[in-house]
């Protein structure tokens, strides 16, 4: 129940007893009215509300699909450059491995499959989620700098295989 003293608390003061709470029903009764008052707006406020995050949401959403229709990438992608690329990257190179036809004159079809398995690999090692994935809080807190030394170590042999692979990403 909501029950503020100034609605219907009296206190009143006794010889050596301290202190009794007393309610008269007319009070009780106006601030259950007045708590099931605040319940019911407050759940239709609630809904309203959310209902208003959905609809805003939505519009978000519409509006990063233009700028992808129309830019190639919209904010969101931005705003995490390394996760968009993580994403994107890694279901390519996938499919590259999965689908190719051709391989680099100066390799073997076997070696170019490995470097493919690699590459993905290493993209799977930068992921920071999958990293820590399995670990509770205190140890990603406890083992932070090895697991950054691990990404960069990652990151840095990806992008020397991508580097040097880069004219025959193709298919």
């Amino acid at each position: 129940m909501f029950f503020t003293s100034t609605d219907h608390n009296m206190l009143k003061e006794e010889g050596s007893g301290g202190l009794e709470v007393t309610t008269s029903e007319e009070t009780t009764a106006q601030a259950l009215v007045k708590g099931e008052r605040f319940i019911l707006f407050n759940r239709i406020g609630l809904f309203f509300r959310r209902l208003q995050n959905r609809i805003s949401w939505g519009f978000h959403c519409l509006k990063w699909k233009i700028q992808r229709f129309h830019r190639g990438y919209a904010d969101t992608d931005v705003w995490n450059l390394n996760t968009w690329f993580l994403s994107t990257v890694r279901p390519m190179l996938q499919q590259l491995h999965d689908t190719h036809a051709g391989y680099p004159v100066n390799i073997t079809n076997e070696l170019w499959e490995e470097e493919l398995r690699t590459m993905i690999r290493l993209l799977d090692g930068m992921d920071e989620g999958k990293l820590i994935e399995g670990l509770s809080t205190n140890e990603v807190v406890k083992n932070a700098v090895k697991i950054q030394e691990e990404l960069d170590r990652n990151k840095d042999r990806f992008f020397e295989l991508f580097s040097k692979y880069f004219w025959n990403l193709w298919d």
